[in-house]
């Protein structure tokens, strides 16, 4: 992308915003997570995951259904949140950046293996591999190093789900690109 081009400019892709509705509901799913209320946040993530993958939103559908996984870990419904798992990989392979949503769920599996849930790790692992057509998963590394230019060049707000972007929660790809927290869109300036 070049100095001129971007979401609003000429030869730039247009992201569509999601409904209020959807809107109110991730903000619902997000406070619910905070809570720690996880049996209710897991199935509002798990809607909204179908609602972004009918509408073709690959990226946001793979972010949600993990969200919900997450959530159903942390519950201790092992076989539901293994089966958002599988959604969130389905999503994640009709993505276009595979590699940047392999690291996502290698942050995951070794958030299992820091649980001492291992068995779910190698299978979380096995699947990424192989529905993502990948040898081995990323390298889990350090994120790159974050600058004040790069904060700048955030937008005040996810152009997705209008959200407020809180500079110092954001977490940088390994390409220096960022997503943003509650909807899961690429954050672009």
């Amino acid at each position: 992308m070049t100095a001129r081009s971007g979401p609003a400019r000429r030869g730039g892709k247009r992201r569509a915003q999601i409904s209020p509705e959807a809107s109110q509901a991730l903000k619902q799913a997000h406070a619910h997570k905070r809570a720690e209320a996880y049996s209710e946040a897991a199935p509002l993530f798990a809607d909204l995951a179908k609602g972004a993958a009918a509408k073709g939103n690959n990226a946001m559908a793979t972010h949600l259904a993990y969200q919900s996984a997450k959530c159903r870990f942390r519950e201790g419904n092992l076989d539901e949140a293994m089966a958002q798992v599988e959604l969130a990989v389905g999503h994640a392979t009709a993505a276009q950046n595979p590699t940047k949503f392999a690291r996502k769920f290698g942050r995951m599996i070794k958030a299992l293996r820091a649980r001492e849930l291992e068995a779910q790790a190698d299978q979380v692992s096995a699947m990424v591999q192989e529905r993502m057509g990948l040898s081995k998963l990323p390298k889990q590394g350090d994120p790159p190093p974050v600058n004040r230019a790069m904060r700048r060049r955030l937008p005040k707000a996810c152009a997705s789900c209008g959200t407020r972007v809180d500079t110092a929660e954001i977490f940088f790809n390994d390409d220096s690109s960022a997503d943003c927290r509650m909807c899961g869109s690429a954050l672009t300036g």
